[in-house]
């Protein structure tokens, strides 16, 4: 759940970056030329860039969730058998 929603939201992140960098520099356009999509359309733009974007790279998502909840929780293991030692 919390990778669909960072995906979502870096999408409309990254929109609303482009659109002030378009709207203030008159750069960050396509490659042809074209302004950024206006943040109305992003919001459902978002949708399907987010549902390609765990498609393709969602098991990365996955193995760094799984590896990392690993090493918090080993880390936690250990501090907490150091606090009982002392």
């Amino acid at each position: 759940m919390t990778g669909t929603v960072s995906h979502y939201l870096c999408w409309i992140l990254l929109s609303i970056g482009m659109n002030i960098c378009y709207w203030t520099t008159g750069n960050c356009t396509s490659s042809l030329g074209e302004p950024p999509t206006k943040i109305w359309q992003m919001l459902i733009f978002g949708i399907a860039t987010t549902g390609w974007s765990l498609l393709f790279y969602g098991w990365i998502t996955v193995l760094s969730s799984i590896g990392i909840g690993f090493l918090v929780d080993r880390i936690n293991k250990k501090t907490l058998l150091n606090n009982v030692q002392n």
